[in-house]
């Protein structure tokens, strides 16, 4: 038997589009604030470089910072380089 309750306006445009735009973009303002300073100091760049407003971070911009060689991991490189928290930051950073 078919549901027939009817949406509301609202819960149409929620169930298309699950987050606005400004929604997605304040998000990753909040992330680059929160991780921003950690980042800089491990690295030594800015975490702003590497965060894409609407996909987050970009593991392949980054790569360009660290080089990993032919069949090396990016976390491979950053754990032999930087260390468990550094991986642990930028898995954190993927998942934000």
């Amino acid at each position: 038997m078919k549901n027939n309750k009817l949406k509301t306006p609202e819960q149409e445009k929620s169930a298309v589009i699950p987050k606005s735009l400004k929604q997605m973009v304040g998000e990753r303002i909040k992330v680059v604030e929160l991780y921003g300073q950690v980042f800089q100091s491990t690295f030594g760049t800015s975490l702003g470089k590497y965060m894409h407003p609407v996909f987050g971070f970009d593991v392949v911009k980054f790569d360009q910072l660290i080089h990993p060689k032919d069949g090396e991991s990016t976390k491979d490189v950053v754990e032999r380089e930087y260390g468990k928290e550094a991986v642990d930051l930028i898995l954190k950073l993927i998942k934000a």
